[in-house]
């Protein structure tokens, strides 16, 4: 072995035994490495993508999981989107059922014209900029003269920020019929 094969040969060693594969891959088969960021890049730009394409619908359809009933709990809802993140406001803040719900189970769905897509949901940290950017939005989108300023003060900011595959859990597909689930 010539002495870059062995440095080589030394990192692999010693990232197996850290148990870093995703590493050995990128030493042993640097192309295949770099092909496979390119298509998870592509995916998280698309996984965003979809939000834009949808961002000037009227409502969405956020489902997520009863905390008692562990059955999909479907509603409609106002949404803002911005960097491949949608944004909600909860007016009823802690005590809305479906802010209840993402509580106890943060992986939720999100329908927005034909497609459904898998996300992760929190509580946005109160008084931070983004706590302050998804307020905006919202109240932007839905102001028809002063009638959202409380609204947009005093509800509870929520994110979703969604996942390069984008597929739903299946307990989080929703069924064909458009009713809402208890």
């Amino acid at each position: 072995m010539d002495g870059q094969a062995e440095r080589y040969q030394g990192i692999v060693d010693a990232e197996k035994y850290d148990g870093r594969s995703n590493v050995i891959r990128a030493i042993e088969a640097p192309e295949t490495a770099r092909r496979e960021l390119r298509t998870l890049a592509d995916a998280t730009r698309e996984a965003q993508r979809w939000l834009e394409r949808w961002a000037g619908e009227p409502f969405a359809y956020l489902t997520t999981i009863g905390r008692r009933t562990r059955r999909p709990h479907r509603i409609e809802i106002w949404f803002g989107v911005e960097d491949g993140r949608l944004y909600l406001l909860a007016g009823g803040r802690e005590r809305s059922d479906w802010v209840r719900n993402l509580h106890a189970n943060p992986q939720v769905t999100v329908e927005l014209g034909d497609e459904t897509h898998a996300g992760m949901a929190r509580v946005l940290e109160a008084g931070t900029d983004e706590d302050q950017r998804a307020r905006e939005l919202l109240v932007a989108k839905y102001r028809q003269g002063d009638d959202l300023d409380e609204w947009g003060r005093t509800s509870l900011p929520i994110v979703i920020e969604f996942s390069a595959d984008g597929d739903p859990p299946s307990d989080l597909r929703p069924s064909s019929s458009r009713r809402h689930a208890s």
